[in-house]
């Protein structure tokens, strides 16, 4: 599983929770942050990772343009994304307005686990999530 999202700290917070929370349940996953490094096109390591990702968790939040281009992306090459976005942001892009997505408080990150784990058993359990 891949989460992106944002590089602010809130973000990054939230990002790095979801992921030590999955990788405790023996889920492994990374956050985009853990995929870059020296010498490495930003680009062709993102595409990468969403390609080999079973599972995309997107934090819409700020209407990151980055992140919006990720999640485009994986939804071209179908990938199943789950979105979030903070409760705070007063605006979700038109375009995915019509998906589903998950609304989080940084102050129950609770509540989002238990969220995110309900759908991702979902998936699991449907061989197609694109209709």
């Amino acid at each position: 599983m891949l989460i992106i999202g944002p590089s602010d700290n809130t973000s990054v917070y939230i990002k790095n929770s979801i992921k030590d929370f999955l990788n405790n349940l023996g889920m492994i996953s990374n956050t985009d942050e853990e995929i870059f490094g020296a010498g490495k096109s930003i680009i062709l390591t993102i595409k990468n990772e969403i390609q080999n990702a079973d599972l995309v968790i997107a934090d819409m939040s700020r209407a990151n343009s980055n992140v919006m281009y990720e999640i485009g992306y994986a939804h071209a090459i179908q990938k199943p994304v789950l979105l979030i976005i903070n409760r705070y942001e007063k605006i979700i892009p038109s375009n995915l307005r019509g998906y589903y997505y998950f609304v989080y408080d940084n102050e129950n990150i609770e509540e989002l686990m238990n969220l995110l784990i309900n759908q991702i058993n979902n998936i699991e359990n449907y061989e197609n999530v694109w209709g």
